[in-house]
């Protein structure tokens, strides 16, 4: 493993660029590709990877937060455009730093908010984008691509040849926008049938592993995710930009607990792969019972209702 200082500083929202770091932490200067890249710090995924040496393709429509992009991220191939199943022109609904060009989500926005700023903006096929970056620069391993796009993961999985371009990592956002409720239903047969392995969840997040890898960089994925369960195992701490003295691992330990209770009420996993985790998990032991006996409590009346 390579150490790269004790500390870590997460921007993500979920932790996400916590949980890839446990997984890919031993990858020198490896390669991302970011579909709605927004912000190039706030919220950012792979703000923590360019720190690290890192590069790779960041896809943003809003043309502000394409403009922050170029100015903080040099290195990277930045890209003011949305991507989808087909090469176009599509009307997007803006609203503050997001946007969506999902027509049931334009629709359901336009219900409740009535007026929308909405845009006509520039549409590729991700493969397209990615087979003009191997032209210029040469064939390139991508070792985590994220897809955040407010509803639109389907049209931009079906515009990406998971044939010729396979990243190690796949994480989407899962959940209908602006809500917990899952969405995965909806394009995650686009990932399975091109033989992506769903490994891990947190929060609205979703992750997949590229199953056709070698076999050693197989295990080492998966290793690699069952370490984020137990936030690297310690070997790092996890500290947020805004205050870079708390460290963050119990709290984080305490969420996914929460998580994996949750998993549990839901049939995701079984009990007994509960208590096999527990049991790995040091900081179990400062988890008062009752609190976990609430935590059942509150997820089987949610999965009963």
């Amino acid at each position: 493993m390579i150490k790269i200082g004790k500390k870590f500083v997460t921007y993500a929202q979920e932790f996400e660029d916590c949980i890839l770091f446990c997984v890919l932490n031993w990858i020198e200067k490896g390669f991302y590709v970011d579909v709605g890249a927004n912000d190039p710090a706030i919220l950012s995924v792979t703000k923590a990877f360019y720190d690290r040496g890192w590069n790779g393709i960041n896809i943003e429509p809003l043309r502000e937060e394409y403009s922050k992009l170029c100015r903080d991220r040099p290195r990277d191939i930045n890209l003011n455009i949305g991507v989808g199943g087909e090469n176009g022109e599509k009307e997007f609904a803006v609203l503050g730093a997001s946007t969506t060009c999902d027509m049931d989500e334009i629709l359901k926005l336009q219900d409740e908010i009535g007026v929308l700023n909405k845009k006509i903006l520039p549409i590729r096929k991700l493969s397209d984008v990615l087979r003009e970056y191997e032209d210029e620069h040469g064939k390139q391993t991508i070792h985590f691509c994220k897809i955040d796009v407010e509803g639109s993961e389907r049209d931009v999985l079906e515009g990406m040849n998971l044939e010729a371009c396979r990243p190690w990592v796949m994480l989407l956002e899962a959940a209908f926008p602006g809500t917990h409720m899952p969405n995965h239903d909806r394009w995650e047969d686009l990932l399975v049938g091109n033989g992506y392995e769903y490994v891990f969840s947190y929060g609205i997040n979703r992750y997949y592993v590229d199953t056709r890898l070698d076999r050693g960089t197989l295990l080492r994925l998966r290793d690699g995710f069952r370490d984020a369960e137990l936030c690297g195992k310690g070997e790092y701490d996890f500290v947020r930009q805004s205050n870079p003295d708390k460290i963050l691992n119990g709290y984080m330990l305490l969420r996914f607990t929460r998580d994996f209770i949750k998993k549990i009420a839901l049939g995701e996993i079984t009990f007994n792969e509960y208590i096999t985790r527990r049991r790995a998990i040091k900081v179990f032991a400062n988890i008062p019972l009752l609190k976990e006996i609430e935590w059942f409590g509150k997820f089987i009346l949610l999965r009963r209702d």
